[in-house]
């Protein structure tokens, strides 16, 4: 009787362990689960990208306040006065853009080339001037994240590098498309010169796929450029009056492709 009860008292022990292994491995299997949720559904704060981008440009330069030119002549200093018109064109280009960015701020670099052009009226002849640039742009980026559509602003510092520059005067009429100062005959021309700009614009990353977005943004440059006098922005050879082809204002309109890899550190 007594071997009875202890075989009744090792079924119900046995039952127990067996019921307490089991509640055990459920409770590990459920923290198991929770922990890969949590895993998955942890936001991976930083991105790097890389895209490219095609652009259309519009390129503007003011006349100087003075318009007159100081040159020597024959070892003798002349002060002309010259219808400096101003100029402004449509132009376009296509580049590299690199991209690190955390939560809602990043850093922005950019590497492009573009036609930098304008044209401008002077002596009733239509001018042409311009060049192809190389342009750096290092810019600071502001965004308000979301799922589909991300808005940010931008702002930041360039450095262009232009190649030379090209002066085209249109088909006239007039026999001498230049200008006689002091009795001597100039044509005109362009020549080009390193220089860098504030940059700052509104843009919008549009959300194609888990890791392809496109990104349109519409750009500002503003070229801090000293022109109070014609002797700011040109320059005299032996035989040419020369225009700075360096632009004071550009806007651009950017659409392009880049690839997001999102990762924790």
């Amino acid at each position: 009787m007594l071997f009875s009860h202890s075989k009744n008292y090792l079924l119900i022990l046995l039952i127990c362990l067996c019921s307490n292994y089991s509640l055990f491995a459920q409770q590990e299997n459920t923290i198991d689960q929770t922990n890969l949720l949590n895993h998955q559904a942890k936001p991976k704060d930083f991105k790097l990208s890389i895209g490219v981008f095609g652009l259309v440009n519009g390129s503007f330069l003011s006349a100087p306040d003075e318009k007159t030119l100081e040159l020597s002549i024959n070892q003798n200093t002349a002060i002309a006065p010259l219808a400096y018109p101003g100029f402004g064109g449509v132009g376009g280009g296509a580049g590299l853009n690199l991209e690190f960015s955390w939560r809602f701020v990043g850093l922005s670099f950019d590497i492009y080339q573009s036609k930098d052009q304008g044209s401008g009226k002077l002596d009733l002849i239509s001018r042409d001037m311009g060049q192809s640039a190389w342009h750096l742009p290092l810019m600071l980026k502001l965004m308000i994240p979301n799922r589909v559509v991300t808005p940010y602003a931008i702002v930041g510092w360039e450095w262009v590098k232009p190649n030379q520059a090209s002066w085209e005067d249109q088909k006239s009429n007039i026999i001498q498309p230049g200008i006689n100062i002091g009795g001597k005959n100039y044509s005109y021309g362009a020549y080009s010169q390193n220089y860098d700009a504030f940059v700052f614009g509104l843009g919008l990353d549009i959300r194609l796929l888990p890791s392809l977005s496109m990104p349109i943004r519409l750009r500002g440059h503003h070229s801090f450029m000293k022109k109070d006098t014609l002797n700011d922005v040109m320059k005299a050879t032996d035989s040419q009056l020369l225009f700075r082809s360096q632009w004071e204002w550009q806007a651009e309109l950017t659409i392009g492709l880049k690839y997001d890899y999102s990762f924790n550190l």
